[in-house]
């Protein structure tokens, strides 16, 4: 299968659009706070606009496509991100305040990963039942709880646990986030791609490579992001911040070949209902 010539331009504008901003915010353009406000503003219409990009492909798919429901979850939980991502950007740049933690986007980010779960599961559900999949499921299972471990010893341990000043709700999300990105996020993706490894056969597998890439990718800025903050490392400009765009650019590149793949049996089905 050879991704259209829309899906293609939309992986170039999408990385465009990453290394334009990454420039910007290198260069401070505008200054420390200009390059800040670019890069806020920035990120909030990639994201957005990407999550325009699932949704369309979604309802472009056939009614009775299997991923239609999948890539419709997912395309709302980029768009509760991007939301998310407007608020803070509202108080920080308008108001001229830190963002607050816990706050107003926090409520959309809890949306949006419990949307992209229910995406990930819905997509899941077609190799559940295969008992040659087992492995795969044990694989993503351990690697799920050693990433858990990992997380545990490195930054909920030693920072948010010990940290005396953080605030209930505080403590509470710091510690969701990370558990949230490995069981919901990350143990699905590892699944769902090690079966597309298994069982796609030809370019059927080839939406659910760049949906589980751009999961992953996801999980780790996530991570990284959490790391960088409570070890007081996190500036803007860093490598996490474009690691979140990339991730979101994989995801709609999903999207776009899972509507490039449905678009040949789509026609012939039409042609078949014509010819009878």
């Amino acid at each position: 299968m050879r991704p259209s010539p829309r899906t293609v331009l939309l992986f170039v504008l999408g990385m465009g659009s990453i290394t334009a901003i990454a420039t910007v915010v290198g260069l401070e353009v505008g200054g420390p706070d200009g390059a800040l406000a670019i890069r806020d503003l920035g990120k909030l219409a990639v994201i957005i606009g990407l999550a325009m990009v699932v949704l369309s492909a979604a309802a472009l798919l056939p009614r009775r496509h299997d991923g239609r429901g999948a890539w419709a979850f997912i395309g709302i939980a980029l768009l509760c991100v991007g939301i998310g991502d407007a608020v803070g950007t509202h108080i920080e740049i308008v108001q001229g305040r830190e963002v607050p933690f816990p706050g107003a986007a926090d409520v959309f980010r809890v949306a949006y990963c419990l949307l992209l779960f229910g995406g990930l599961q819905s997509a899941v559900r077609r190799y559940r039942a295969r008992t040659s999949l087992a492995g795969a499921a044990w694989f993503s299972a351990a690697s799920g709880a050693l990433l858990l471990a990992v997380i545990w010893l490195t930054i909920l341990q030693p920072y948010i646990l010990a940290d005396g000043g953080l605030s209930g709700g505080a403590r509470f999300l710091s510690i969701l986030y990370p558990v949230v990105d490995v069981m919901a996020l990350f143990v699905p993706a590892m699944f769902m791609l090690l079966a597309a490894v298994r069982l796609g056969h030809g370019g059927a597998a080839m939406p659910w490579y760049a949906l589980c890439s751009g999961v992953l990718v996801l999980v780790a800025s996530d991570v990284g992001f959490s790391y960088l903050t409570v070890t007081d490392s996190y500036q803007a400009g860093a490598i996490v911040d474009y690691g979140w765009m990339f991730a979101y650019v994989l995801i709609a590149v999903g999207a776009s070949l899972a509507h490039d793949l449905a678009q040949p049996r789509a026609q012939a089905t039409r042609l078949a209902h014509e010819s009878a």
